[in-house]
């Protein structure tokens, strides 16, 4: 082979190295390229699951809505409650005040001395 050939062959050889090489370092690059994603992507994924865990630890004391909207239910009937036998406790001081108005005017037309509180 004669040298001219040889050079040729070598150059050849060495383009389609070159070309490999570049290749391999273009899909090197494109790795690279994905790493930040993957990582950010890791990022995200930890930083929820410590959200999650750290909401439900605080949110774990608290009711859940029905529970709440119970409590709240006996709550309203309690006071529902406590109204009627205040006003029912209401009449009954109001009855027994007629009454206690009606004995003194009684005492006091048959005894003029009687002294009223």
């Amino acid at each position: 082979m004669s040298d001219t050939k040889l050079i040729q062959n070598l150059q050849k050889t060495l383009v389609t190295f070159i070309k490999d090489v570049d290749d391999r370092l273009e899909q090197i690059d494109k790795r690279f390229e994905k790493i930040p994603t993957a990582i950010s992507q890791l990022i995200a994924i930890e930083v929820e699951e410590i959200i999650d865990r750290k909401l439900d630890e605080k949110l774990g004391t608290y009711p859940t809505k029905d529970k709440y909207y119970q409590q709240e239910a006996k709550l309203m009937g309690e006071i529902k409650a406590t109204r009627e036998d205040q006003v029912m406790l209401t009449n009954q001081v109001q009855r027994n005040s007629d009454a206690i108005e009606k004995l003194e005017k009684l005492h006091t037309d048959s005894n003029p001395h009687f002294i009223r509180s």
